[in-house]
């Protein structure tokens, strides 16, 4: 079992250096965030239920700015920025693994999209960690 359990960390580690060096291009084209390609281990606007969700859909200008400045003082990392996109990265404490963040405003509201870069799964992580952002930012 104790084989098992370091073969485990040892994989789980080795993900996360993966993570850590993959170049991700922007997932912002044509004026839209591209749809996640799978909700285990990506979680975007159109997930997003409840009071939460009539926030984002009339959500403003300053709205996205206090996303933004809530993911520079938690320490995300900033990938990329322009007048209504932003791409910024979250790593995790324990393995290293990296997932991208971006959000857009545009007369839709704001819109977000939470990826793992790497592993099937997530559990539930990008979900998670968009709903704190959100309300403690918004």
């Amino acid at each position: 079992i104790l084989g098992i359990v370091i073969a485990l960390i040892i994989r789980f580690v080795m993900l996360g250096k993966k993570s850590q060096e993959m170049n991700v291009s922007s997932s912002y084209k044509d004026g839209q965030l591209i749809a996640c390609s799978s909700t285990s281990n990506c979680f975007e606007s159109s997930q997003l239920e409840g009071e939460l969700k009539n926030k984002i859909s009339s959500a403003t200008a300053e709205d996205f700015k206090k996303v933004k400045d809530h993911l520079v003082k938690i320490g995300f990392t900033k990938v990329q920025e322009s007048d209504n996109y932003f791409h910024f990265t979250a790593k995790s404490s324990l393995f290293g693994f990296v997932d991208d963040v971006e959000f857009l405003i545009n007369e839709n509201g704001l819109q977000f999209r939470s990826a793992s870069r790497v592993g099937k799964s997530d559990l539930g992580a990008n979900k998670k960690r968009i709903i704190t952002i959100l309300e403690q930012a918004l």
